[in-house]
């Protein structure tokens, strides 16, 4: 096969995972038994930035809490208990109280907290790691 030239940015591939291998390798001007020279590598790296996944935004626990109670079904149980006080109903008043305090514990524990030992990588993740020669996070 014949020399390789540098690529020019084209843009994002269309729906690259529903086309063949060589297809998506070809248009990308490569061979993936070869792969890329250091020099167009880093050349691409310049064009295209480097080869990693986008961050996610990240919220502190307090912004993660507070979400929890920004439901208007939590407002309306919040002046539920207040009426409950107000009209001397204690009992009840405790009650909705509770149930909003064990709501907002478990919004903001489930998403965020996952006991040692019970993750297991997803099939991806896993690829991801056998791709990088096992550092994947």
């Amino acid at each position: 096969m014949g020399r390789l030239e540098p690529m020019e940015s084209t843009g994002r591939l269309e729906a690259p995972y529903a086309r063949d291998a060589e297809e998506i390798a070809g248009e990308l001007e490569t061979r993936p038994s070869r792969g890329l020279s250091s020099k167009e590598a880093s050349r691409r790296r310049q064009v295209h930035g480097p080869n990693q996944l986008r961050g996610h935004e990240t919220r502190s626990a307090l912004a993660i809490l507070a979400h929890q109670f920004a439901s208007i079904i939590v407002w309306l149980l919040c002046a539920a208990a207040v009426m409950s006080l107000v009209l001397g109903d204690v009992a009840d008043a405790v009650a909705i109280a509770v149930v909003l305090i064990l709501n907002g514990a478990i919004g903001f524990f489930s998403p965020n907290f996952v006991p040692p030992g019970r993750w297991k990588p997803s099939p991806a993740s896993r690829r991801c790691a056998r791709a990088s020669g096992g550092r994947a996070k």
